[in-house]
């Protein structure tokens, strides 16, 4: 019997290069069949025409999947790590809210490639803010997490701190991009009829 020799600490770094590779193919498909606009970014429309639809459900359900299963790993391997230290319970406990918090965050991005923005914006919405307010929660605690087990904590500090710049000028895109891809649903909705 062979044994699998994958390196899992390779998945979050496949996973984001999944995604880098796959979104700017799907949004040029998307610009060619002139579902969406080349010039305003509203990526979540790529969930709404065929081809690039099913492009983009396969897309973030994939990557959504694989960053659960990453979040999964780091966690077990830091609460291996907190228990060889006979370090306190509450980075046990710290431990398993970053487990369930990020698992609620991967299942929102599932649900996310599966719902029909054009139809159903209010169900995107929420469950984007769900996927953001789980990672408002998991960050800060990964960070304790990592400051209490590791020696090399600030440079995972630092690598935080960007997620979090990150995380607040997609939060603020969103809602800007959510505006103006709506009214351009609503002009082109118009125009079809």
């Amino acid at each position: 019997m062979t044994r699998c020799n994958f390196a899992w600490y390779k998945l979050p770094i496949f996973a984001v290069l999944h995604a880098l590779f796959w979104l700017p193919i799907t949004y040029l498909v998307a610009i060619s069949k002139d579902h969406i606009s080349p010039v305003v970014p509203y990526v979540s429309a790529l969930g709404i025409y065929p081809p690039e639809k099913y492009m983009f459900m396969i897309l973030m359900s994939s990557y959504g999947m694989m960053a659960t299963v990453s979040q999964w790993i780091w966690c077990w391997k830091a609460s291996r790590k907190i228990r060889k230290l006979k370090r306190s319970i509450i980075l046990h406990f710290m431990c398993t809210v970053v487990v369930v918090v990020l698992t609620v965050a991967g299942i929102s991005i599932v649900g996310l490639s599966l719902i029909n923005t054009k139809d159903n914006n209010a169900g995107h919405y929420h469950l984007t803010l769900v996927n953001f307010t789980c990672h408002v929660i998991a960050i800060p605690l990964g960070a304790i997490i990592i400051a209490c087990i590791s020696n090399k904590w600030i440079f995972y500090c630092f690598g935080r701190l960007f997620v979090v710049i990150q995380m607040m000028l997609a939060s603020a895109s969103f809602v800007h991009f959510n505006q103006i891809g709506l009214s351009s649903f609503k002009r082109k909705r118009f125009l079809l009829h």
